[in-house]
């Protein structure tokens, strides 16, 4: 609300908790609500994470929607989608979902 639509980037020390915590459980769901701190390389890195994002929290939409629109993007949609068709895939219908979801946030960015 009056933000333009732009959130700030999480604390650092936030960041790193749930990255901590994250490592620990081995659960990708404590990275979410701190991506839009990751640095360009630690979402190319994660991306295999991320994109294995359980369905219930959004999938990979959630974290494509928070890369995107939250902030001026670190990694251009182009680039993710070139990373994105690098992970050797569990399925290739888990890597249709997540370009299609790349590709859906970068448009209404």
């Amino acid at each position: 609300s009056g933000g333009g639509g732009k959130a700030a980037i999480p604390p650092a020390d936030l960041v790193e908790a749930c990255r901590m915590r994250s490592e620990r459980s081995r659960d990708v769901r404590f990275l979410l609500p701190v991506v839009n701190g990751f640095s360009k390389d630690e979402i190319i890195e994660r991306l295999p994470q991320l994109v294995g994002m359980p369905l219930e929290f959004g999938g990979f939409a959630a974290v494509a929607s928070l890369l995107y629109a939250l902030r001026t993007p670190i990694v251009p949609a182009s680039e993710l989608l070139v990373e994105i068709h690098k992970i050797v895939p569990a399925s290739k219908r888990a890597v249709a979902a997540a370009a299609a979801a790349a590709a859906a946030a970068s448009a209404s960015a």
